[in-house]
């Protein structure tokens, strides 16, 4: 082969393994979010059934006056205990519900505006 066939074959495969390479750059990164966005949604399910335990075990709170129930993470805070569970009752007070320890073992209700 003559150089010019030589450098117009490394140009080519220079450029396709550059190509390759922003893809599957952009494959792992694409992964890494969907990892993370599939793990806190874990996370925030586990803690939303816990929640609906406990609460359901409550004897001070009645279930038919849950008006709306939603999970909530905060932006300050030490996992896990940076996601919560806040419910809102038909009488306009409120529950919050949290991690009781870092193993997320069980809930409890953190605070209580009545």
């Amino acid at each position: 082969m003559t150089d010019t066939k030589k450098n117009v074959r490394n140009k080519i495969i220079l450029i396709s393994w550059g190509f390759l390479t922003i893809i599957l750059l952009v494959s792992i990164g694409f992964q890494i979010v969907s990892n993370v966005k599939n793990g806190d949604q874990n996370i925030r399910e586990n803690l939303l059934a816990s929640a609906t335990l406990t609460i359901a075990q409550d004897e001070s709170v009645n279930c038919e006056d849950i008006e709306n129930i939603q999970v909530s993470k905060m932006k300050a805070g030490a996992f896990p205990f940076n996601y919560s569970v806040i419910v809102d009752m038909k009488n306009g007070s409120q529950l919050t519900v949290g991690w009781k320890d870092e193993n997320m073992s069980e809930t409890e209700i953190v605070n209580q505006n009545r």
